[in-house]
């Protein structure tokens, strides 16, 4: 076997000789191994420095690149089109906005709060469209956040100047923030004004001096508590422009009888106040204007102050047996809370309705129909005989049966109520009482014949019972018969517990 080894390749490169295998370097090669190794490690130096200049660079660049992007997208915001938009008409982008109610204490993540903080110009223009700022509702939080929200309310106020303030709602559960002294310099241009509270935190508001609210054109009032106001209601007189009031308060108040009645045309006075009927009387004596009314009768023995029994009392005398005419009155609802024995003073028997097209009837009492009743059936013959613009009627008399066999009749050939299309009953009898209304419901059919009936729209009909009867399913069969594509027929039992 022959041994070579590295003395045997004087001339080939040291790398290379040192890669093909392990023996001992020559002596007379050492020197150049040395010098090789020096080499290699300055270069590998020079290469390591290299590299962290370049990864200088590289850390560098990157973090020019993201101030780079924003160079650009501030440059071209610079040119962006949506800045030569004329602030009239980012005004008008603004109101598209329908921010709705801005509320105290503020909420910065509503409208137009939040464009205020888009950027300068932005809230510039914002504060500048008074319309975003003409619907506003103040409730008062706790008391140590009371400077700021006054001061707040004041800020709101202001920035619709001098435009109309278009609806203002205020909670005033106590006096905190002195809200009479903060909106006395805008109340002539409040146009909607709700009142929240308690009767005593509401009266201040309510005995404003006369002709200061001369923009009004709704009011509404709605006490938390049992109270009346102590206070004249003085605000309204002067108030021109009003036109609708609505009257949430538990007890019925004698300054209504002194309210400027002729000029509105919709008054809702809620379940939760109900009239006595000459009250109510009196009042709709003075609506020449009225179109829409809704209210609620109590017989006397609901009457939980003796102020509003004195009051109805007292006009008994004025009304009399006089007919009284609300000539514009369109619509009529009537709610009778009736809660234990005795006889309602009578309210329908009075009234002259000769435009009138909805009609609405409802009790809270499970009852027997009783003639002496409020709304008797007399009473409702009365008035549908003389109402023949009536469209709509909804009997929600849930203790009997409202309209008799004549007058079912008399509506099914169309002798009265000609123009009748919805007709809604809420009824307690037995099978027999379907059976006659859907009789009845054939017989219109046929009348409509004559261009001078018109055929119902939509009849529903809810029969109280305690206990089905065996007839049940067959007349709702029939009632599902009468339904088709011009005409709607609902009808169903109501299971009483």
């Amino acid at each position: 076997m022959v041994d070579v080894g590295p003395m045997d390749f004087p001339h080939v490169p040291l790398d290379t000789l040192t890669a093909m295998n392990n023996d001992p370097l020559p002596a007379s090669r050492h020197a150049e191994a040395e010098r090789l190794l020096a080499s290699a490690l300055k270069a590998l130096s020079e290469l390591d420095n290299e590299i962290e200049r370049l990864e200088t660079t590289l850390s560098s660049l990157k973090a020019q690149r993201p101030r780079d992007l924003a160079k650009i997208d501030l440059y071209r915001s610079a040119i962006a089109p949506q800045r030569r938009v004329p602030p009239e008409l980012l005004s008008e982008i603004f109101l598209k906005c329908e921010p709705g109610e801005i509320a105290v204490p503020i909420q910065p993540r509503k409208i137009p709060w939040v464009l205020g903080r888009v950027c300068s110009k932005w809230r510039r223009i914002s504060i500048a469209t008074l319309g975003l700022w003409t619907d506003v509702g103040i409730y008062p939080g706790v008391e140590k956040n009371a400077a700021s929200q006054k001061d707040a309310v004041k800020c709101v106020l202001g920035r619709s100047r001098p435009m109309p303030l278009t609806s203002i709602t205020l909670k005033i559960n106590n006096n905190l923030l002195s809200l009479r002294q903060l909106i006395a310099p805008h109340v002539s241009r409040i146009c909607n004004l709700t009142l929240i509270g308690t009767s005593a935190s509401i009266a201040p508001l309510l005995s404003f001096s006369p002709d200061l609210f001369i923009s009004l054109e709704t009011l509404a009032v709605h006490v938390e508590v049992i109270g009346l106001p102590t206070e004249p209601i003085t605000m309204v007189a002067g108030a021109t422009n009003l036109r609708k009031l609505r009257w949430n308060v538990y007890c019925p108040y004698s300054g209504l009888l002194h309210f400027p009645w002729h000029n509105l045309t919709h008054v809702i006075m809620t379940d939760d106040n109900p009239f006595h009927s000459n009250v109510a009387l009196v009042i709709l004596r003075q609506c020449a204007s009225l179109i829409e009314c809704s209210l609620s009768l109590s017989h006397h023995e609901n009457f939980v102050d003796s102020e509003s029994l004195a009051i109805g009392e007292h006009l008994a005398s004025d009304v009399g047996g006089a007919r009284i005419c609300v000539p514009q009155l369109e619509v009529l609802k009537v709610s009778h809370v009736y809660s234990g024995p005795g006889r309602p003073d009578k309210f329908l028997p009075h009234l002259e309705l000769p435009k009138l097209r909805h009609f609405e009837v409802h009790t809270n009492t499970y009852t027997s129909w009783d003639p002496a009743s409020t709304t008797t059936s007399a009473d409702l013959r009365y008035l549908l005989e003389r109402a023949e613009e009536l469209v709509q009627v909804h009997l929600g008399w849930r203790g009997g049966e409202p309209i008799t066999d004549e007058m079912l009749r008399l509506i099914g050939h169309g002798a009265i109520l000609p123009k009748l299309e919805i007709l809604r009953c809420v009824l307690r009898d037995d099978d027999r009482t379907l059976a006659k209304y859907l009789d009845m419901i054939e017989e219109r059919r046929t009348a409509a014949a004559s261009p001078a009936v018109t055929d119902f729209v939509e009849v529903e009909l809810k029969i109280g019972v305690y206990q089905r009867s065996g007839n049940a399913e067959g007349l709702l069969g029939r009632a599902d018969r009468l339904h088709d594509e011009r005409r709607r027929v609902n009808a169903y039992y109501l299971e009483m517990p």
